[in-house]
């Protein structure tokens, strides 16, 4: 087994595109308009990283690993500010969900080589907090020639 200590940043940039509502593809009288927003997201990472290779019968190949990590979020705010059509220059700011300021993310996978081209996979991602989860997993079959 191999064990690595790890931290990390991770940059990403959210982005939503502007609109406004329309009422038989004309501008509403009264509708709302949302312009272009683009929130910066950082968050840190301080974890371990399990990884195992296993040989089983048939020459079939295994391998595991596991990530265990805390994150912290350093802009938790996702603010939108809106107007109505009706009232141009009487925005409002809406705030949704805040992002959890600390949580812990737990990475889960596997790879079995069934053949020198072929082989099995599955991920597992999981962020945990006070605030709620976030699950995710992805799955599939790797063929290479």
């Amino acid at each position: 087994m191999k064990v690595t200590p790890f931290a990390a940043l991770e940059f990403s940039s959210l982005n939503q595109h502007g609109f406004g509502e329309t009422a038989n593809n004309f501008p509403s009288e009264i509708g709302l308009s949302f312009a272009d927003k683009t929130v910066a997201s950082l968050p840190s990472f301080l974890g371990v990283k399990l990884e195992s290779d296993f040989a089983l019968p048939g020459n079939l190949a295994l391998s595991t690993s596991l990530r265990i990590s805390w994150m912290h979020e350093f802009e938790v705010y996702r603010p939108v500010t809106a107007s109505f059509l009706a009232a141009p220059g009487v925005d409002f700011t809406v705030y949704g969900a805040l992002a959890p300021r600390n949580s812990a993310r737990v990475n889960a996978g596997f790879k079995l080589d069934l053949t020198k081209n072929m082989a099995l996979f599955a991920n597992f991602l999981g962020d945990f907090s006070g605030k709620g989860e976030a699950l995710a997993g992805t799955g599939g079959v790797k063929i290479s020639w």
